[in-house]
């Protein structure tokens, strides 16, 4: 998943999941989100390199 794809996350939650928490900058990684898919599993995102370009 491109940081482009995780940025739009918000804006295109066509598959019903719940956004948990919109991904940005965190005190422990560049990128961070999190979100709940439509079966009731949570999914963290958690990007530990700085992004790129």
């Amino acid at each position: 998943m491109s940081p482009v794809t995780v940025h739009n996350l918000p804006g295109q939650n066509t598959w019903g999941a719940t956004i948990i928490a919109d991904p940005g900058l965190s005190g422990w990684a560049p990128l961070y989100g999190m979100l709940k898919d439509r079966y009731g599993v949570t999914w963290t995102l958690d990007i530990a390199t700085p992004l790129t370009g």
